[in-house]
């Protein structure tokens, strides 16, 4: 069978990359999950600035999800309906084509009766009016409780990524089948499954604590070790769910949308090619491109999938009376050339292409040119 997908949009605020990712995602998702707002223990509450304007436009159906933090002292059922109100006045005053509300709350299990009353309250105030889920952590299938949880909603979207500890990685497929094979006997109501599309890098605070750093680089000096999504296991992950058919599961829902900025996410041509079933092929091409006086060494990713720039680019001796780097690489002259070293880890996405350095050479073309790996 082949799932419908969705995917997560998952920012605070907007930037002017959504509007060009919702309409190059056309085709590809039948709809969203949109971060509406979150409750944090030191943040407060914290509204998210959707552009609401751009999912009105688009009509494809959206679920507002709410996150509350798991290290919240208590549940407010009263302030979080409220807010659940307002979400969905102003929302559907602006035309957005809302379906449901989504709570995500990442709890102990030992605060599932809590959350049971809680979902209990909201399906009563929107029994009628909109679908109500939840995100599902695999942790809960221990717990007795999980049923009644899973008696207020109407769906649930089972999250088998990021539940581990960061040192153990982003996702585990033969887990992930575990977790998907249980939870298909125990869930009362259909479920979807969340699935990465994008990588993080783990890195030390000067107290010696490891953040995990993902879309937004964080303010801190210091060595990251990079957790990554291999798209090809991926595929192979995805193509052996459709084969099984879960009983209850009713598609995929992609963490996150594929963003122009989001530094750690997959591109759209690299979620779209696993999605489709196409070949993931990544193709890392080097370029003299004639700029002045100069040339311009270009990378370019003519392939499929997002790829690794060169650690290591050689242009092979040559007359050159200048050359320099921008960022992310070094220069070092050895007697096989000019050789460029990469700094830091850095991905170039599928169909783009990045100008790493200048040269002013005589006698140097496309064929000097040698990368490695």
């Amino acid at each position: 069978m082949e799932l419908p997908q969705q995917a997560y949009i998952w920012q605070r605020q907007w930037s002017d990359a959504h509007e060009p990712a919702l309409a190059a995602s056309r085709g590809l998702f039948s709809g969203f999950r949109v971060l509406a707002a979150q409750m944090h223990p030191r943040e407060g509450l914290v509204v998210a600035r959707v552009g609401l304007n751009l999912l009105a436009n688009d009509q494809r159906p959206v679920i507002a999800v709410v996150r509350l933090d798991g290290e919240l002292a208590a549940l407010e059922p009263k302030s979080i309906t409220a807010l659940v109100a307002r979400i969905v006045e102003q929302w559907r005053a602006a035309r957005v084509n809302l379906v449901g509300i989504e709570i995500d709350y990442d709890c102990a299990t030992s605060r599932l009766p809590d959350y049971a009353r809680l979902l209990g309250e909201l399906r009563g105030e929107f029994a009628n009016d909109l679908t109500l889920s939840i995100t599902v952590l695999p942790t809960w299938m221990e717990s007795a409780e999980l049923p009644s949880v899973l008696g207020s909603v109407d769906q649930a979207v089972l999250q088998v990524h990021s539940v581990s500890s960061p040192d153990q990685g982003l996702f585990d497929a033969a887990k992930a089948r575990g977790w998907i094979g249980r939870f298909d006997t125990l869930s009362p109501v259909p479920y979807w499954v969340a699935l990465p599309s994008y990588g993080s890098a783990l890195v030390p605070d000067r107290e010696g604590r490891v953040q995990v750093e993902s879309e937004r680089a964080l303010p801190i000096a210091g060595l990251r070790t990079e957790l990554q999504i291999d798209p090809q296991g991926m595929a192979d992950f995805l193509h052996a769910l459709q084969a099984e058919k879960p009983s209850q599961l009713r598609g995929i829902v992609w963490f996150r949308l594929p963003l122009s900025d989001d530094t750690r996410g997959w591109s759209m041509a690299t979620l779209a090619a696993v999605i489709k079933g196409h070949a993931l092929i990544s193709t890392i091409d080097l370029r003299l491109r004639r700029s002045g006086p100069a040339h311009d060494l270009v990378v370019a990713n003519a392939g499929s999938i997002d790829a690794a720039m060169p650690e290591r680019i050689t242009v092979r001796p040559a007359e050159c009376e200048a050359a320099d780097t921008l960022a992310g690489y070094s220069l070092q002259r050895e007697a096989s050339g000019l050789v460029f070293l990469r700094t830091e880890n850095a991905t170039l996405r599928a169909g783009s292409e990045r100008v790493i350095a200048w040269l002013r050479c005589r006698n140097v073309d496309a064929e000097a040119l040698h990368a490695e790996p």
